[in-house]
């Protein structure tokens, strides 16, 4: 099983390679469902940033290429756990787990208003909004179960089959909101600029070592292999969309076929956009 960060330029490759993969806030949407007094009163917690990949083949990655970018970056699982990556949990609702959820959540939210009263501190909006916060006024039971949050996502997202990082710091550089689309889009506009990385608060190194190949379109292999630092070109870069160019140059080698996926039989759509002079065959 391999795990694989995707997004949607080569830039931002260049980027994550230079500086690190960034923490973006995530959305989990499912705590209005798990306590619906937060409506309207709270924002949802732990918008503090985290780094998502897939466990999924790259073969099977079509619709998880078209949502989050074609160009991917494949880490180790050594450097993955020992950044504390964790598998996404999938809740459906009204499931026996999703009801458990909402039980213990509202347990826990009335446990940390209790004990933060008998201290002689009210609750307060932070403490509902951050586990560290919720903690230190003697939450531990909310803060914990705020913990399992940041690993949640609703079933009908179960397709990305991610594993997630989460920022262990309370960061407010990226300010909480509804519209997480338009927030992560112009933190993406901001980290290609030269000096957009120094507004990013926090992200995770990454080296050579902790990468086990990168990924594109076919047609992108060569810009993309030579904009690479000089020493991540020893690298495999694993190809895909390659049907639509053994048609085009009328490809019959059938260990050419079987060394390359085979998913997208439309592409042919726009051939004038491909670059082709020769194929460069790595292992999956």
């Amino acid at each position: 099983m391999q795990i694989t960060h995707y997004t949607k330029d080569k830039q931002t490759i260049l980027q994550v390679l230079t500086n690190g993969f960034a923490y973006f806030p995530c959305k989990r949407k499912l705590i209005y469902d798990f306590v619906p007094e937060f409506k309207n009163q709270f924002l949802e917690p732990q918008q503090f940033g985290s780094i998502s990949f897939t466990d999924l083949n790259y073969i099977i990655a079509k619709k998880f290429r078209d949502h989050f970018g074609r160009f991917g970056i494949g880490v180790s699982w050594d450097w993955a756990f020992k950044n504390d990556i964790n598998r996404v949990i999938y809740m459906r609702e009204n499931s026996s787990l999703f009801e458990s959820c909402k039980v213990l959540f509202n347990k826990g939210i009335q446990d940390f208003k209790e004990k933060a009263t008998r201290r002689g501190d009210p609750p307060t909006k932070m403490g509902y909004e951050n586990k560290w916060m919720a903690a230190t006024k003697g939450g531990l039971v909310y803060s914990n179960l705020l913990t399992l949050f940041e690993f949640m996502e609703p079933m009908d997202n179960a397709w990305q089959s991610e594993w997630r990082i989460v920022n262990k710091s309370p960061d407010y550089g990226f300010r909480p909101t509804d519209d997480i689309d338009r927030n992560r889009k112009m933190n993406l506009e901001r980290i290609k600029e030269p000096k957009g990385w120094d507004s990013i608060l926090k992200f995770i190194r990454i080296s050579p070592d902790d990468i086990t190949a990168f990924y594109c379109p076919i047609w992108q292999y060569f810009s993309f292999r030579y904009m690479l630092p000089k020493d991540y070109r020893i690298i495999p870069i694993i190809t895909y969309y390659a049907k639509s160019l053994l048609i085009l140059y009328d490809i019959k080698d059938d260990d050419l076929v079987k060394s390359l996926e085979i998913v997208m039989p439309d592409l042919i759509r726009y051939p004038e956009r491909i670059e082709f002079t020769g194929f460069r065959l790595s292992p999956e």
